[in-house]
């Protein structure tokens, strides 16, 4: 093939689909997963801390970059996983000790002791998900699979094709662990390991996704008080008469949109996330291909009655803060406007004003003029009175000429001569003043 230069993430996208591939078990076997909600930036100390186990158990870390890994310690098998939020540990054994088999309370936690090391392991993150899973035979007694759960809450489904039957109560125990039992009908290890797989996601997604019922319970009186005082304000803009008011209302809108961005901002991204684990969430049971058994409620109706009102409720107040958030930009769109049509008004008014001054100054100014131009006029007559009166003294004015002739018939001459100036400088102001506002506009 010839050598053509490859993207740099090409590797790293066709490996993606393998990075997690399903483990075969055989029945029985026994389980026990954690998932550890992490720190987004703290994904490195994820990373050390397991790093630090893998030392402990005497087993070959991972890969500086690797976000799976897979170690034997003993009878069990570790599978790390590490996500965007969370780090997955799921432990698995085949060895069952005598009896277990019983179904007795023994088959859950404590009846397989983890390592040690695990058991003085302190990880990054803080527990969020902890699930037993046991995978036996067929049972001999049909009401035998219910005796480990609350039957007030059991759920019983067929899965995987009516290859295997499976309860749970979806209720945490006294350890605080969620138990799964999967009854092997006719399953294969591939099937099984599947299986296994998808029911332990399926809890630990559905925990992830109900993180957000309690901020939207939080965020749910803060949207109420930003509701109310929207109203208040809204009403508040119909009886405002003047800018002073209108700024003020603007001012308080202001506040109170600043208030909401603020709750958005800090709840936008767990409402992001959990409406897409309720995504997977669906995902997961569809995968599963349940089937009802006998009169018992399969996995999605349970989930479907209570899940799914969490999941509602968390859309709902997002959905609230949105639609908010939109009317809050909307009042103070229009506050605005309202005060920018008052500035107009009172912008025309000023305008009008300043014009009527213009043409007083106008009237005033061509006044003035007539005065300069008699006032000028009578001293540069003056002037040329004495001009004429000292040529009469030389001798030089000729005969029956009189200074005082001499200056009447000056003044028409002197009149237009100063009023011909005044209105060559009036024409160069005007042409400079033009000038400068182009410069200016340019």
């Amino acid at each position: 093939m010839p050598d053509f230069p490859e993207h740099e993430d090409r590797a790293a996208v066709l490996a993606e689909l393998h990075l997690r591939p399903f483990l075969q078990f055989s029945t029985p076997h026994s389980f026990q997963h954690f998932a550890f909600v992490i720190d987004p930036r703290g994904a490195a100390a994820e990373a050390a801390a397991f790093h630090a186990l893998c030392e402990a158990l005497g087993m070959p870390p991972p890969k500086p970059d690797a976000r799976f890994h897979r170690i034997e310690a003993g009878a069990w098998t570790l599978r790390w996983e590490l996500h965007a939020e969370f780090a997955s540990y799921s432990w698995s054994t085949g060895e069952i000790p005598p009896g277990a088999l019983g179904l007795g309370p023994t088959l859950w936690l404590g009846a397989i002791a983890l390592p040690p090391a695990f058991e003085a392991y302190r990880p990054a993150g803080r527990l969020l998900v902890r699930v037993a899973v046991a995978l036996v035979p067929r049972l001999t007694d049909a009401e035998a699979i219910e005796q480990p759960f609350n039957r007030t809450n059991l759920a019983i489904v067929n899965a995987a094709e009516g290859g295997a039957r499976v309860a749970t109560d979806f209720q945490a125990d006294a350890s605080g662990t969620v138990r799964f039992l999967i009854e092997d009908l006719d399953l294969t290890p591939t099937r099984a390991g599947r299986l296994v797989q998808r029911l332990m996601e399926l809890e630990t997604y559905r925990t992830l996704a109900l993180l957000g019922l309690p901020v939207a319970r939080r965020a749910e009186p803060v949207v109420r008080h930003v509701e109310e005082e929207l109203l208040h304000l809204s009403r508040a803009m119909t009886e405002a008469a003047s800018t002073d008011a209108n700024r003020h209302l603007q001012h308080e809108l202001t506040a109170l949109s600043a208030q909401l961005e603020s709750q958005i901002a800090s709840t936008s991204y767990r409402f992001g996330a959990t409406r897409a684990y309720a995504e997977l969430v669906r995902g997961r049971l569809d995968v599963i291909r349940e089937a009802e058994h006998g009169g018992y409620v399969s996995f999605s109706r349970f989930l479907r009655r209570r899940f799914g009102p969490a999941i509602a409720t968390c859309e709902a107040v997002n959905r609230r803060q949105q639609e908010l958030a939109e009317r809050l930009a909307h009042a103070v769109d229009l506050l605005r406007t309202r005060i920018q049509s008052e500035l107009e008004d009172q912008n025309r008014l000023l305008l009008a004003s300043m014009n009527r001054r213009s043409r007083l100054q106008l009237r005033l100014q061509q006044t003035v003029e007539g005065l300069s131009i008699a006032a000028v006029s009578y001293y540069i007559v003056g002037l040329v009175g004495y001009v004429a009166k000292g040529l009469k003294e030389a001798g030089a004015l000729p005969h029956g000429i009189t200074p005082e002739v001499v200056a009447g018939l000056s003044v028409p001459l002197v009149i237009f001569g100063v009023w011909w100036m005044l209105h060559k400088a009036r024409k160069a102001w005007a042409r400079s003043g033009a000038t400068a506002k182009d410069d200016a506009d340019d």
